[in-house]
């Protein structure tokens, strides 16, 4: 892999961690909030570095091999590279137990873009936190919080990655744990 390349899967990983970490404020001993234990263990026991198979992945343009996971300021995943001379650079999918649609949008403006949105009937939104039409975050509530697909390109794409995100989290909609679970 090319260091710009390496760079810019960091980069990838940077700005999905941003999205946790915009706004937030932590003090004290570690706490879960909100919602009940139940609501919590639903989207808990959710595996968003298997919700795609191998098959989907390759279909999407990515190498299930290179599945990296994640576990970074209160969201847990995986990451996946793109194909070799593709001009996308990879895919994230991840959950954060506490954070909802609802708490990004009270925090809209730390984002250069914020737009909310519905998947298959699923209340989401699409932001960016760099607005240069190469990354792109889908985020929708699911259980007691919420599950992202983060999708980049490793330069302003062919094809909107906010499009490309929402995609991807179409796919998946239905094996997330219902809101409120």
């Amino acid at each position: 892999m090319s260091s710009s390349r390496t760079l810019r899967t960091a980069a990838l990983g940077v700005a999905l961690i941003a999205l946790g970490g915009c706004g937030a404020q932590v003090t004290g001993a570690p706490s879960v909030s909100g919602g009940s234990g139940a609501a919590s263990s639903a989207l808990a026991s959710f595996d968003p570095c298997t919700v795609l198979s191998d098959a989907e992945l390759q279909a999407l343009g990515f190498r299930p091999e290179t599945r990296d996971p994640i576990d970074e300021l209160g969201q847990e995943g995986c990451g996946f590279l793109a194909l070799r001379d593709s001009p996308v650079l990879g895919v994230r999918l991840e959950k954060d137990l506490e954070e909802t649609v609802a708490d990004y949008a009270a925090r809209s403006e730390t984002f250069d873009s914020f737009q909310e949105n519905e998947v298959n009937g699923r209340p989401g939104a699409a932001l960016k936190v760099v607005d240069d039409g190469v990354e792109c975050t889908q985020l929708v509530n699911a259980g007691s919080g919420t599950v992202a697909v983060g999708w980049q390109y490793d330069r302003p794409g062919p094809d909107d990655p906010c499009a490309e995100a929402l995609r991807v989290m179409q796919m998946i909609e239905s094996a997330l744990p219902a809101v409120g679970d």
